[in-house]
């Protein structure tokens, strides 16, 4: 919002807001495919998700940069697939934390015997 300099204040208001939106859906995007990620057993995948974060960093300020009709335009893709994937994402990782819960309840239900 700052880069806009001396502008109304609600123009101000709606940049920080909308600013702050596309943050913290990058974040909620990026932390839940982190998470389903983490859930697989190989190094492999951390790898490949890690190097392909990086790259898309370096793409995404090219453009930004030298390119900005073309990053404005993936930029709204972004956002439509978020929204599509957001909710997918969250089932998938509380499904997948209640999964690890009832797993490790069974395991040690099955060490100390279960007592009722």
């Amino acid at each position: 919002a700052g880069a806009l300099g001396h502008a109304d204040p609600t123009v101000l208001a709606v940049a920080g807001l909308a600013g702050g939106s596309l943050a913290g859906a990058a974040h909620v995007a990026k932390a839940g495919t982190r998470a389903l990620i983490n859930l697989s057993p190989e190094p492999i995948s951390n790898w490949v998700a890690s190097s392909t974060e990086d790259g898309l960093v370096f793409g995404g300020l090219a453009l930004a940069f030298f390119v900005p009709l073309a990053f404005l335009v993936l930029l709204a893709a972004f956002i439509a697939a978020s929204a599509w994937a957001l909710p997918r994402l969250w089932r998938g990782v509380s499904g997948g934390f209640r999964g690890m819960a009832n797993h490790m309840v069974s395991r040690l239900n099955s060490i100390g015997g279960k007592r009722d």
